[in-house]
């Protein structure tokens, strides 16, 4: 259904998808010529993107191909978080485990292996991975006899999780 501004410009049919509408195309009429403005407002940050085409289907598919840019985009790095949430707690929980089981302080730790004490912090959270270096430093550290065990152990659940 079509709409026209004060100035004597027809807005063409929403453009929808699913109900909710996402774009608008503008007939816009110069020096005789009649094209056809595409309007997206992006949903992130507000912004407007228009675009002069030739004719209103080219419009429209531009507004619709914007719309799957955006939120397939938005899935993708929701689905990207969810499976690193998941993948980070193993490796995590067990680095907690073993340093909580052997007496040491996240300080102490990170004195012997010679790194920043918020590194630890973040390798317990699961936010983080520490190199292969600090891993076998903190290996020898848990135990000499049990550190070729624990770094195998633990390399093979990080490689698990970064699949």
């Amino acid at each position: 259904m079509g709409r026209s501004d004060q100035r004597g410009n027809e807005m063409i049919n929403s453009v929808y998808f699913n109900s909710i509408e996402i774009g608008t195309v503008q007939t816009v009429e110069a020096f005789g010529n009649i094209t056809f403005r595409a309007i997206y407002k992006k949903s992130k940050n507000g912004i407007i993107l228009s675009k002069y085409f030739n004719n209103l289907e080219d419009a429209e598919n531009w507004i619709n191909h914007k719309y799957n840019l955006e939120h397939k985009t938005k899935e993708k790095k929701k689905r990207t978080t969810k499976k690193i949430q998941k993948c980070q707690i193993p490796f995590a929980s067990a680095l907690k485990k073993d340093i909580s089981k052997s007496g040491f302080s996240q300080k102490e730790v990170s004195e012997f292996i010679n790194c920043h004490l918020r590194s630890i912090t973040a390798w317990q959270a699961g936010t983080q991975y520490p190199a292969a270096h600090f891993i076998y430093r903190i290996c020898k550290m848990l135990g000499e006899e049990e550190a070729p065990k624990k770094l195998i152990e633990y390399m093979d659940l990080i490689e698990k999780e970064r699949l």
